[in-house]
C-alpha cells in the first residue's frame, strides 16, 4: 500500500510539472510570436509612412515649383500694349494636362476672381473660399512660400479638393494668386503608394489637426481637426512606431506620425494591432486548443496511470486471494496434484501427492527435477514395477511423461493402485493428477468375473434352447402328421373333426414357437450366416404377395403390390432371410386386418448410392387394421411381444426375429401407427446392386 501511495504522488507531481513546463513554453511562444508580429507590422508601417513622405514631398514640391515658374512663361504673351488672354488660358491647359496631380490651374486677380483658369468651366466662377484669408503658409514663413488651403467642395463636382497656391507677379497686370486645385482623391493615391491592406489608415493633416486626406477615405471627418494633432503626437513619441490607442475609434493601433518638407504638413499611418495580430491570434488559438487537448491527454493519461495503480493494487490483492484459494482448492483435492515447468523442476504438489508416493516423499520439494525424483524414489523401492534397470525405468518414465500420452496405472508398494494422468502446458510445463483406482480396479475384477459367469450362461442357455428345440421338432413333426391324417378321415363325426383341427392347430402354434426359439437361439449365439448371392428382388417380393394372397383373399382382405420403378432388379443378399423378414411383416398385416380391408406392400430404393456404393432399399408394409398405440411401439420388437393377442394368437417372435434379421443384414426396422388408424411397417437395407 506504501508503495501505491508513492507511485501515486510520483504520477501527479510528474504531471503538474509536465503541465507548468508546457503551459509555460506556450505562452512564452506566443508572447514572443506576438512581439514579433507587432515588430515586423512596425517595420511595415515605417516603410510605408517613409514611402507616403517621400511621395507626398515630391508631388507638392513639383506643384510649388509649377506655380512659382508661371511668371517666366506667360510674361512672353503681357506686353505694353496688349495681354494674350487665350496664350495664357493654352499655357495653362498645356501644364494642367502634363500632371494628374492636380485638377485645375487658377489665377486669381486681387478682387478674388479668376483672371485665367486651365478648365474653361472654372473661369467665370469664383473659387469656394475667400483667396485673401483662406490661404495658410504651408512653410511656416512670411506667406512668400507654398500657400495651402481647404479641404472644401469645389461646387462644379461636389468633390474635396484642396488649394496650392503661391503669390506672382505678372507684368502690367501686378501681383496675382497662382492657385493650384488638387483633389482630395488625387491626395489619396499619392497616400496610397505604401498600398492599402486591411486594418491601415495613411492621413495628411495640417499642423492644427485638419484632415486634408485620408486612406481609406474618410468622409464624416473630412475637413475637422483631429485630437490629439499630428504635431503634438510627434512631439510626444517622436517620428518612431509607438503601440498606441488610436484617434479613429479607440481601438489599439500601431501608429506613425512624420512630418512634411512643408512645416504645416504632416503624416500619420496607423494599422490596427487586432489586424496585425489576426493570423497570430488564429495561431493562438489552435496552439491553445492542441496545449488543452495536450493537457487532457496528460491528465487522462495521469488518471489511467492512477487508476492503473489502484487496479493493480486490487488484481494483486486479488490475485493473492485466488492464489490462496486455489491453494487451498488443490490441496483439498482427493487426487494427487503435481505441476512442473518447462525444465521439469516441481513447481508445487499438494499432499495427497506425497501421500502415495511416501518412500519418495523427502525428495519431492520445490525445485527438484523429475529424473532426479524418480531415480531417487526407484533406489528406495517406491515403484515395485521398475526391475533391476533403474537408469532405463527412469529414461522410459520420463519420455513417457514428455510425450503427452495416455494415462497409465501403476501398483504402489501399499497395493494400491493409482491412474497417472500428465499433460503438457502451453509454456512447455506438466500437470499430472494421481487418482486412487484401487477400489475401481477391484470392481473390474468383480465385473469380469460377472460377465464370465454371464456369458457362460447364455452360451448354456443358446445350446439348451438350440438342442431342445431338435429334441422337441421330431414328436411334434409326428403328432402333426398323425393330425393331419386324422383330419384326412371323413369318417369322422363334426364334434370329432372341430378336436382334430383344434389338435392340428395346437400343433403347428408349437412348431412355430420352437422354430422361432431356434431362430433366436442361433441369432444370440452368432451362429446365423447369410448366405448372398444374386437375387431378383421384385419376383421376390412378388411371391412373397402371391403366398400371402389365398389367406388374403379368405378373409376378404385386398392385397396390393407396389414396386418403384427405381427398385433394383438384381441385388445381392441371402433369399432365405430377405424371404423371411418380408414374409413376417405381411402375414403379421394380413393377420391384423379385418375383413374388407387394404394391405399394401410398397418397395422404394433411395436416388443415390451410400459411401460404399450399395443402395438403400425401404420395403413397407401398410394395412387398414386397428393400429398401435404410440406407447407399445418401441416394444413391438422385443421377445414375445404380440400385437394384439386377443384377435389372433400368435409367438410373439416373429417381430423380434424381423428386427435381428434387419440389423443382421446392416438395416433397421421401424413402425409409425397410431390406434384406430393402421400401422405402417418399414425395413430399410443396404444392398449391393448385382447383375442379371
Amino acid at each position: 500500500m506504501q508503495g501505491g501511495r508513492f507511485l501515486r504522488a510520483i504520477i501527479l507531481g510528474a504531471a503538474a510539472l509536465l503541465l507548468a513546463l508546457i503551459w509555460g513554453s506556450v505562452w512564452n511562444m506566443l508572447e514572443r510570436s506576438r512581439d514579433a508580429s507587432l515588430a515586423a507590422a512596425a517595420a511595415t508601417l515605417d516603410r510605408v509612412g517613409r514611402a507616403v513622405e517621400v511621395s507626398i514631398n515630391r508631388n507638392l514640391v513639383q506643384t510649388d515649383a509649377m506655380l512659382a515658374g508661371l511668371p517666366t512663361l506667360l510674361n512672353t504673351y503681357i506686353t505694353a500694349e496688349t495681354t494674350n488672354h487665350a496664350a495664357i488660358a493654352q499655357v495653362l491647359r498645356e501644364l494642367n494636362n502634363q500632371n494628374f496631380f492636380f485638377r485645375d490651374i487658377l489665377l486669381i486677380g486681387p478682387d478674388g476672381l479668376p483672371f485665367a483658369t486651365a478648365l474653361a468651366v472654372s473661369r467665370r466662377r469664383p473659387l469656394p473660399i475667400d483667396p485673401r484669408t483662406s490661404f495658410l503658409d504651408a512653410t511656416g514663413g512670411s506667406g512668400s512660400g507654398m500657400l495651402l488651403a481647404g479641404p472644401v467642395r469645389n461646387p462644379v463636382t461636389q468633390e474635396w479638393s484642396v488649394y496650392v497656391g503661391r503669390q506672382i507677379r505678372l507684368n502690367r497686370l501686378g501681383p496675382l494668386l497662382a492657385v493650384a486645385e488638387v483633389q482630395v482623391a488625387a491626395l489619396g493615391a499619392v497616400l496610397g503608394v505604401g498600398g492599402d491592406p486591411e486594418g491601415q489608415r495613411i492621413t495628411l493633416e495640417r499642423a492644427d489637426g485638419t484632415l486634408l486626406a485620408s486612406l481609406p477615405h474618410d468622409e464624416p471627418r473630412m475637413g475637422h481637426q483631429l485630437r490629439p494633432t499630428a504635431a503634438d503626437l510627434l512631439s510626444a513619441s517622436g517620428s518612431g512606431v509607438v503601440l498606441d490607442q488610436s484617434r479613429m475609434g479607440g481601438h489599439e493601433a500601431l501608429r506613425l506620425v512624420r512630418s512634411t518638407i512643408y512645416p504645416a504638413l504632416f503624416i500619420s499611418a496607423s494599422v490596427r494591432a487586432d489586424q496585425v495580430l489576426a493570423a497570430w491570434s488564429s495561431d493562438r488559438e489552435r496552439t491553445l486548443a492542441g496545449t488543452a487537448v495536450l493537457t487532457g491527454l496528460i491528465l487522462a493519461l495521469a488518471v489511467a496511470l492512477l487508476l492503473w495503480v489502484r487496479s493493480r493494487e486490487a488484481t494483486e490483492a486479488e490475485r493473492q486471494r485466488w492464489r490462496a484459494t486455489l491453494e487451498n482448492a488443490i490441496e483439498s483435492m482427493s487426487d494427487g496434484f503435481v505441476m512442473f515447468d518447462a525444465n521439469d523442476r516441481l513447481v508445487a504438489c499438494n499432499t495427497r501427492y506425497k501421500e502415495f508416493y511416501g518412500i519418495s516423499a523427502p525428495f519431492i520439494v520445490p525445485g527438484a527435477r523429475f529424473e532426479d525424483i524418480m531415480r531417487e524414489g526407484t533406489r528406495r523401492g517406491q515403484y515395485p514395477q521398475a526391475g533391476p534397470d533403474i537408469e532405463a525405468f527412469v529414461s522410459e518414465m520420463t519420455t513417457w511423461h514428455r510425450g503427452d500420452n495416455p494415462p497409465i496405472e501403476r501398483l504402489l508398494p501399499d497395493g494400491r493402485w493409482v491412474l497417472i494422468t500428465e499433460r503438457r502446458t502451453p509454456d512447455g510445463g506438466t500437470v499430472g493428477i494421481r487418482t486412487d483406482i484401487t477400489a475401481m480396479k477391484h470392481a473390474m475384477e468383480d465385473l469380469a468375473e460377472a460377465r464370465d459367469e454371464a456369458r457362460a450362461a447364455a452360451q448354456a442357455k443358446s445350446q439348451f434352447l438350440s438342442r431342445m428345440s431338435h429334441e422337441l421338432r421330431t414328436p411334434l413333426n409326428s403328432i402333426l402328421g398323425f393330425a393331419q391324417l386324422l383330419a384326412a378321415d371323413g369318417g369322422l363325426t363334426e364334434e370329432q373333426q372341430s378336436q382334430v383341427q383344434t389338435l392340428l392347430g395346437a400343433g403347428r402354434h408349437l412348431l412355430d414357437l420352437v422354430n422361432g426359439l431356434l431362430d433366436l437361439s442361433k441369432i444370440e449365439a452368432g451362429h446365423l450366416k447369410l448366405a448372398e448371392r444374386t437375387v431378383a428382388l421384385p419376383a421376390l417380393l412378388g411371391s412373397c404377395a402371391e403366398l400371402l394372397r389365398p389367406e388374403a383373399h379368405r378373409k376378404g382382405i385386398t392385397l396390393r403390390l407396389a414396386l418403384a420403378e427405381s427398385l433394383p432388379g438384381h441385388v445381392r443378399g441371402d433369399p432365405t432371410r430377405l424371404r423371411q423378414l418380408a414374409l413376417n411383416l405381411l402375414s403379421n398385416a394380413v393377420k391384423y386386418t379385418p375383413p374388407g380391408g387394404t394391405v399394401l406392400l410398397r418397395a422404394t430404393a433411395a436416388p443415390g448410392p451410400l459411401p460404399d456404393g450399395r443402395m438403400m432399399v425401404r420395403v413397407e408394409i401398410e394395412d387398414t387394421g386397428p393400429g398401435i398405440p404410440k406407447a407399445l411401439i418401441n416394444g413391438l420388437f422385443q421377445d414375445f411381444q404380440q400385437i394384439a393377442p386377443a384377435l389372433e394368437p400368435g409367438t410373439g417372435l416373429g417381430l423380434a426375429i424381423s428386427a435381428r434379421l434387419a440389423e443382421a443384414m446392416g438395416g433397421r426396422i421401424g413402425c409409425d401407427s397410431e390406434a384406430g388408424r393402421g400401422a405402417r411397417f418399414w425395413v430399410e437395407l443396404p444392398l449391393t446392386l448385382a447383375d442379371a
